[in-house]
């Protein structure tokens, strides 16, 4: 049985690319054209036909639950990244500006004829080991959101993904995630931007050729070359040199990178993940990001919200982190009092789930064996507070 897609008309703008659309994909899925009022949630995906009207179809969809169940991509006719980025952060999978972006739009809903083959549980369960994504874990409507996005990244294997967000809110695991639940079977590496400049990380990304330094200089292997078939996960891209930028680009564009010095250009499959926690856009104002990159990283963008907007999750991130570290240190088990669980609500955590596993870890080693009491949740969140006024006191003030 072919999956259902459903592209909800919310404006009368598109007649023909639809039309173009359902002949395209026939074969493999079967589309329909609905008005609203049409009950949506036994589609495997709902395409938002918004026309010029964004804004009115964003704010249809933050008043609806759909996107908590079903993937849903808007269709508009802006090619900001700002509109793409609020589509996305009012529950959408995705934003496309059509008719540039069309042929991605074809590739998203000719996918979900993948998914329905081999990933049919995969919106509301990635498997594998919890512990290992333990910063998604929960049920909030933005750890459910993150999850269902999540799935729809891993089945676009090839397509870079830029990962936002605070320190702390798990931008890593996200990664890691969309990696493991993807076809690729090469390895998954990290740079961090930020700890290397200039030729220093271009060397370390894309390796250095034979002789580039001296004659006798031997050959050096780059990330790319070592996760060849897998995904690169750049850290903090915004700290990278606008030259790595130039050179990033290029590879993004041609899917081909040349090592430092001499090298002939080599054709890699590598997929692309960059994180950032700071405001790229800004970067684009003051020089220190290249638009073009920003672009083309930022075709699908996944945001992670901070720890305090998503408090209803803290239950049951603080047992899955719980269990974890009681593995890791053998110990036993010991669940949070009630009282301790009400001290976490509480909490501001501006270090996220970083933060919420670090006190967890300090209330857990502190304490006797048995139930976490409030007492150690406090002295545990006291310990770090009193730690970074120290630090703060100095460095002075900033």
């Amino acid at each position: 049985m072919k999956p259902k897609v459903a592209i909800l008309q919310q404006s009368e703008a598109f007649a023909d690319i639809w039309e173009w659309l359902c002949k395209e994909v026939e074969d493999d899925v079967e589309v329909q054209l609905l008005r609203n009022g049409t009950p949506l949630r036994e589609f495997a995906l709902v395409v938002l036909s918004a026309g010029a009207a964004e804004r009115e179809a964003l704010d249809w969809l933050e008043r609806n639950d759909l996107a908590q169940h079903v993937p849903v991509i808007v269709a508009g006719i802006d090619y900001s990244r700002r509109t793409a980025m609020e589509a996305v952060r009012s529950g959408a999978a995705d934003y496309f500006s059509l008719p540039d972006d069309l042929s991605l739009l074809r590739n998203a809903v000719a996918a979900i004829a993948y998914t329905h083959r081999h990933h049919d549980d995969a919106k509301d369960d990635l498997g594998g080991d919890p512990d290992q994504f333990m910063e998604i874990v929960g049920h909030s409507d933005h750890a459910t959101r993150i999850r269902a996005k999540i799935a729809w990244l891993a089945r676009y294997s090839d397509v870079p993904v830029l990962v936002t967000g605070s320190g702390g809110t798990g931008k890593e695991s996200v990664a890691r995630a969309i990696h493991t639940h993807s076809p690729r079977r090469g390895p998954f590496v990290t740079v961090d931007c930020t700890n290397l400049t200039g030729d220093n990380l271009a060397d370390e990304v894309f390796g250095r050729a034979a002789g580039a330094d001296t004659p006798t200089h031997a050959a050096k292997p780059g990330l790319l070359d070592v996760s060849e078939g897998g995904t690169a996960m750049l850290d903090e891209i915004g700290r990278a040199s606008t030259d790595f930028q130039d050179e990033l680009l290029a590879l993004l564009r041609r899917s081909r990178v040349r090592a430092l010095g001499v090298g002939p250009l080599q054709r890699t499959s590598v997929r692309i993940i960059a994180t950032t926690s700071h405001d790229l856009e800004s970067g684009v104002t003051d020089g220190t990001v290249r638009r073009e990159l920003l672009d083309e990283l930022g075709i699908i963008t996944v945001h992670l919200p901070d720890l305090v907007e998503r408090r209803d999750d803290l239950p049951a991130l603080a047992t899955t982190i719980l269990k974890s570290v009681a593995a890791e240190y053998q110990l036993p088990v010991s669940p949070l009092s009630g009282e301790a669980l009400d001290r976490l609500q509480t909490h501001d955590w501006p270090g996220n789930v970083r933060e919420l596993r670090n006190v967890l870890v300090r209330a857990a080693l502190l304490s006797p064996p048995g139930q976490l009491v409030t007492r150690e949740v406090e002295m545990a969140i006291k310990t770090k507070a009193d730690r970074q006024g120290a630090l703060t006191s100095a460095e002075g003030p900033r």
